[in-house]
């Protein structure tokens, strides 16, 4: 979804079958999914290059239902460099599951409201920054609701690609099944 696009999912499967960095959806412009399947079939290494994911945003999203079943073991389920909002419809419920991580938020904007974020190698939630986005080295990231669990943390908020860590997370509410971790910053103010 490019350019001036708006697409919205109601439903349905969508499989990522691909090796090379793809995902289920791409967004660039303006996503809204209100239920679905979205899932991955390549599994790779955690020494791989690029992974494949259910959703790679780089735009606006919105989240009010669905499934993201990630068994890819070098990225995350959903990755977000724009804005997106998660936030469960009534009667409805947003699972995230990646094999190497359930949510990462590598710059912009993120407001989660509920939803089920896990992970059985790393982090249900990532707060990064990785060098892109409108502000590359900032990630905002506000936590309403929501169960987050992951191998050893729930929450990272740190970078392993960059030193300077601009990046937050304000958490008003939430179950988090391991510890938070704050990554220490190398320069000053990060």
């Amino acid at each position: 979804n490019l350019g001036n696009g708006e697409m919205i999912i109601n439903g349905g499967t969508f499989i990522s079958c691909d090796a090379n960095g793809g995902a289920c959806v791409w967004n660039e412009a303006k996503l809204t999914v209100n239920g679905g399947l979205f899932k991955t079939v390549h599994v790779g290494s955690a020494g791989d290059s690029v992974g494949v994911g259910c959703i790679n945003n780089s735009g606006t999203a919105l989240i009010t239902g669905g499934r993201f079943e990630d068994v890819n073991k070098r990225t995350y389920a959903i990755i977000s460099t724009g804005n997106i909002t998660i936030t469960p419809a009534e009667g409805k419920e947003v699972v995230v599951f990646g094999a190497h991580g359930g949510l990462a938020i590598d710059s912009g904007v993120a407001v989660i409201n509920g939803g089920s974020y896990s992970s059985e190698d790393y982090y249900g939630l990532y707060v990064s920054n990785d060098g892109k986005g409108t502000i590359p080295e900032d990630a905002a990231v506000t936590v309403n609701g929501g169960t987050f669990s992951g191998k050893n943390y729930s929450v990272w908020i740190g970078s392993d690609h960059n030193n300077p860590v601009n990046s937050t997370i304000e958490i008003y509410g939430g179950n988090f099944e391991q510890p938070l971790n704050a990554q220490d910053c190398t320069r000053e103010g990060a």
